[in-house]
């Protein structure tokens, strides 16, 4: 739990946001409560590996679903 607590303030000081990656299916639930929890926003990634892949989300989205996230814990570009 310590190295979740670091990595989640550092991205916290930093204006970072985490991915969660559709790929590698991480990070896990514990690790998204303690993003919420701190601020830190939630990216959703896919498998860019297999063109077949590209753009499936659902591992993220049922993750964000679990913790019942909000629309204010996802990362959204600007639109600048």
């Amino acid at each position: 739990m310590d190295w979740i607590n670091s990595v989640v303030h550092s991205a916290s000081d930093h204006d970072v946001a985490i991915e969660i990656s559709g790929a590698w299916k991480v990070p896990d639930e514990l690790f998204v409560k303690e993003c919420i929890s701190m601020g830190v926003k939630l990216s959703l990634g896919s498998d860019a590996h297999d063109a077949s892949r590209i753009g499936d989300v659902a591992y993220g989205i049922n993750l964000l679903k679990q913790v019942n996230a909000t629309s204010e814990d996802v990362f959204v570009p600007c639109p600048c």
